[in-house]
Parts: structure tokens; C-alpha cells; sequence
């Protein structure tokens, strides 16, 4: 792996995920499990991305940005004087070495070692957690539980489960969660345990991850997190495809759960819940997710949406379409234009002697070449070799009195040439990287505003959508509870009872006025504690809508 082909899997990577969640922003009329689907394309055309970009045929296109030529630098000197003498031409020093190490004169290396520092870090933590799920389940029991039994094989027929998801009981699990792909498991920890009226709701939600094959997905969204760890867009679009996984496994579960009950039941999850993170899917809503999570829910219209759009087909289509070609993209460097000849030099040395004749002026100062450039570099010392024989033969005939006068002028005009040279040399090396990481800067500065803005424009509107959501649900909660001691007191009425134990009798049931009278405290508990459930969201909305 080279420092080039880093940068080029960093912007290539960043232009997938950047149309990805693009059109999953155009998405938003469309379903959840659409909209998951879009993004889970997306992270494997991020993956295959150093493969095709290795294997495929390359599209090569020609560089865009602009190069700068080589300082030319030209010199415009007359020496007019009397009887010079002969003087050797003058050699420049040859620059001294660079005795610098390889790892300090060449930061790339430092570079790419910073990048499989993060890969390794990030890879050993995704494998810790793979053992981790491991160490959990052969550790955990067997759930026994009717009830529970009831609801996982309810929940398996509704859901379409073919595998035989086993269903066990830890002790160390945070939050009930579910992993694996050919012998799926869901793990419920003792507090989700110990509530058996979310049963259903939970194992509604863990067996749509594992019918739609959510823990394969996130396993895939982690590794490509891991080898484009620098690029902060994969992340992002690893955060939004799981919060898209979430929702449409609540939008299938709440097919056969009732809306508020499982509200209730995420509520539950987050408040009960230890935390802990592992690469499991898990019903425990993120805090930053939990808003738009129950806001889809209790809205309602996301049920009302079919999957599977030729809209979402079609949009699918042309991210692949995009990306392929994308990933075998080369960019190619522009030819360099050629060095003027000695003939177009402007400004050049002539020196004069005392009775007329004029010596031949001397060469231009050979053009800036690269360090590597070995070629170039002899070529020069030809010329100045040959530029030097010229001017022995010529100074041969002159005034050997003023040898050492013409000597020295040539030497200062020689050593001006060349100092001027290299800092011309200097300078435009400078100005280039200069420009280059302005350049840059100022880029990477305006993405970052943008993205935070967006972010937090996002949050804002999530936050305050959450929160109306939830104080509707504490409405409906409280018009329940106010049903339930309404009828509660009706019951009270001997005659009242007299009704429904004729009702019950044309339904072919049997009820008795003791039975009615023994529901009257329960229905008053169950009205309690909708209305306690109605104060612990409408506390949740206040937070969200103060920002906490």
C-alpha cells in the first residue's frame, strides 16, 4: 500500500458516501427498510472499492489541477572592461547530502503508519467484541419461561424465521440483542427478564433483525469503519444505516405490536439497560436515536409505506453504476511543458574586452530540475563542461595582468546566478505547498461547517419531532387511563353489570358479578400506571426539547 493510493481510496470512498446518503436523504417518502437497503449498498461498493480499484482495467483521465513548470531564471550582465585576462570557469559546489533518516525525510511513511495504527486498533476492538457475543452465549441458559416460549414462537411465524433462533438468558448482556447468521441468537439480560409484558415487543424486534439479516450488514458497515477509519463520512454512514436498520425493524414489529405498548417497551430498554457496546443488534435505542425512533412509531404512516419502490431500484442502480466506474478511475498527471532553449533566453552574460572583441556569452542557467531527475542532471554538467572549454580558449589571448580581476567577477556573477536560482527553486516549492495546504484547509474547514451544521440542524429538528411524538403518545396514554377508571366506576352499578354479563352471554361467555367487581382495583392499577408511563414521556419530551 502506497501514500497515493491511501488518498485516492479516502476521496473515492468520500464521494460514495456522500451520493449514498444523499439519496437516502431523497429517500425520506420512502421506507425505512428502503432506505437501509440503499445504505447497506453502499458500505459494500465502499469495501469492494481496492479491489476493483487493483483488479479492473483503469479509466484514466487527466488531472484537473494545474502543475507549475521549473523556475527558469535568466540573467542580463555586461562586463565592459580592458585588457582581461584568461580565468577558468567556475564549478559550482555540489549540494551536501542529506544525511537525514528515511522516516523523517519522507513523512509518508509516517502517514501510513498512523493508518494501520488506526486499522489495528479498530479491528482488535471489533474482534474483542466478536468474542465477547461468543463468551456470552455459551455462558447463557436456555429460556424456560412460558411466557416467553409463547412469545418467540408467536413472533417466529409472524417474522418468517426458518433457522430456529434460539432464545437464552445472560447474565452479562447489557440489553436483549440478537447475532449470528447460520444459527442466529437473541440474548435477554435479567432486567428485560423480569418484565414478561414486553416479550412480545422485544422478540418482535430481535427476529426482524435476523430475518432481514441486520448482524451480517453491521458486521460489513464495522470493517469498512475500520479500513477507511480516516475518512469521517464512512463513519456517518455507518451511524445512519444502523439507526435505518432500527427503524425498519420496529416498522415490522409494530405490525403485530400495538404502537404505544411498544413505545413503552423502548422507553423500557433504555431506562433498564447497562451500558456497553458490541457488534450485536440490539432493541436498546441509541440517545441520540431514540426521538426519531419513537416518533416513527406512534406517527404511524411509516406502516402505511410499502418497500420495495422502483423509485429505491432504480436509485440503487445508478449509486452501483456510479461506483464502479469511480473505483477504476486513475487520474493522470498532465505533461510537463518544455524548457525554453538557450536561443529564447531574454537576459544573458556578455563580456567585452578592451579592443573590441566580444567573448561568447555564456550559457543560461539550466532550468530546475527534480532531485530524482539523473538524466537532467548530467545533461547540465555537459554544458557547463562544454561552456567551460569555451571560455579557456577564448580568455587564452588576454591581458594576464587583470587574470585575477576577471577571475573574481566571474566567480560573483556565476555564484550570484546560482544563489538566485536556488531560491527561485526554494520559493516556488514553497508557494506550491503553501497554496496546496491552503487549499486544503480551507476545504476540509468549509466540509466540516457544513457537516455540522447539517448534524446539528438534524438533531434539533429530531429532538423536537421526538418530542412532540412522545407528548402525543402521553396524551393518548392519559385518555386510557382516564377510559379505564371511567369504567371502572361504571361497574360499581349493579344494573351496569347486569349489561355486560347479558353482553358476555350472547357471546357465548360466561361472567359473574364477582368476577366485574374483582376488575375494578385492577383496572384502577392498570390506569395508574398508564398515567405514571404518561409522566416519565412528557419528562422525556421536556428534556429532548431543552436539549439534555
Amino acid at each position: 500500500m502506497s501514500f497515493e493510493f491511501l488518498i485516492e481510496m479516502g476521496w473515492k470512498s468520500a464521494l460514495v458516501a456522500v451520493l449514498a446518503l444523499g439519496v437516502g436523504l431523497a429517500l425520506k417518502s420512502r421506507s425505512a427498510e428502503d432506505r437501509a437497503a440503499m445504505l447497506r449498498l453502499a458500505v459494500g461498493l465502499i469495501l469492494l472499492l481496492p479491489l476493483i480499484s487493483l483488479l479492473a482495467p483503469g479509466l484514466e483521465i487527466q488531472n484537473p489541477l494545474p502543475t507549475q513548470p521549473s523556475a527558469q531564471v535568466a540573467y542580463d550582465m555586461t562586463v565592459a572592461s580592458a585588457n582581461l585576462p584568461a580565468t577558468p570557469a567556475v564549478q559550482a559546489a555540489p549540494a551536501a547530502a542529506n544525511d537525514m533518516p528515511p522516516l523523517l525525510a519522507d513523512p509518508e511513511w509516517l502517514v501510513l503508519g498512523l493508518y494501520l495504527v488506526g486499522l489495528l486498533a479498530l479491528g482488535l476492538r471489533l474482534f474483542s467484541g466478536y468474542v465477547t457475543l461468543q463468551r456470552w452465549t455459551w455462558a447463557a441458559e436456555e429460556v424456560v419461561s412460558p411466557v416467553w416460549r409463547k412469545a418467540l414462537e408467536s413472533a417466529r411465524i409472524v417474522a418468517g424465521d426458518r433457522r430456529g433462533t434460539r432464545l437464552l438468558l445472560s447474565d452479562s448482556v447489557p440489553a436483549p440483542l440478537s447475532w449470528g447468521w447460520a444459527q442466529p441468537v437473541i440474548l435477554i439480560d435479567q432486567e428485560t427478564f423480569a418484565r414478561p409484558e414486553d416479550a412480545d415487543a422485544v422478540l418482535a424486534h430481535e427476529l426482524a433483525h435476523v430475518v432481514r439479516g441486520d448482524w451480517v450488514a453491521l458486521m460489513l458497515s464495522r470493517l469498512a469503519v475500520a479500513f477507511f477509519w480516516f475518512n469521517p463520512l464512512v463513519w456517518w454512514l455507518d451511524r445512519e444505516m444502523i439507526q435505518q436498520s432500527e427503524e425498519a425493524a420496529d416498522a415490522k414489529a409494530v405490525a403485530d405490536v400495538e404502537p404505544a405498548h411498544y413505545a413503552q417497551t423502548l422507553m423500557s430498554c433504555i431506562m433498564h439497560s447497562r451500558s456497553g457496546m458490541v457488534p450485536a443488534n440490539s432493541i436498546r435505542p441509541s440517545r441520540n436515536g431514540l426521538s426519531r425512533r419513537i416518533y416513527a412509531v406512534l406517527d404511524g404512516r411509516e406502516r402505511a409505506i410499502r418497500s420495495g419502490s422502483r423509485w429505491t431500484l432504480a436509485a440503487m442502480i445508478g449509486c452501483a453504476a456510479f461506483a464502479a466506474p469511480l473505483a477504476a478511475l486513475e487520474l493522470t498527471a498532465p505533461e510537463p511543458p518544455e524548457a525554453p532553449d538557450a536561443a529564447s533566453a531574454s537576459r544573458t552574460v556578455t563580456i567585452v574586452t578592451h579592443d573590441g572583441h566580444a567573448i561568447p556569452p555564456l550559457p543560461p542557467i539550466p532550468p530546475v530540475f527534480d532531485k530524482d531527475s539523473e538524466a537532467a542532471i548530467k545533461r547540465a554538467d555537459a554544458e557547463a563542461r562544454k561552456a567551460d572549454a569555451k571560455v579557456r580558449i577564448v580568455m587564452k589571448d588576454l591581458d594576464k595582468n587583470l587574470a585575477h580581476s576577471i577571475q573574481a567577477e566571474v566567480q560573483a556573477a556565476t555564484a550570484a546566478a546560482l544563489a538566485e536560482g536556488a531560491r527561485a527553486r526554494a520559493d516556488a516549492a514553497n508557494h506550491r505547498q503553501i497554496a496546496m495546504a491552503q487549499a486544503a484547509a480551507h476545504g476540509e474547514a468549509a466540509s466540516a461547517r457544513a457537516i455540522a451544521a447539517t448534524a446539528q440542524a438534524a438533531a434539533r429538528k429530531g429532538l423536537a419531532e421526538g418530542a412532540k411524538g412522545m407528548e402525543q403518545g402521553a396524551r393518548d396514554l392519559d385518555n386510557g387511563a382516564r377510559n379505564l377508571r371511567r369504567e371502572a366506576d361504571r361497574l360499581r352499578s349493579a344494573s351496569y353489570r347486569e349489561d355486560h354479563i347479558a353482553k358476555a352471554r350472547r357471546d357465548g361467555h360466561t361472567v359473574t358479578h364477582q368476577e366485574l367487581i374483582d376488575a375494578i382495583p385492577k383496572m384502577r392499577e392498570g390506569a395508574e400506571r398508564m398515567e405514571d408511563s404518561a409522566d416519565t414521556m412528557r419528562r422525556q419530551a421536556r428534556d429532548m426539547r431543552e436539549g439534555r
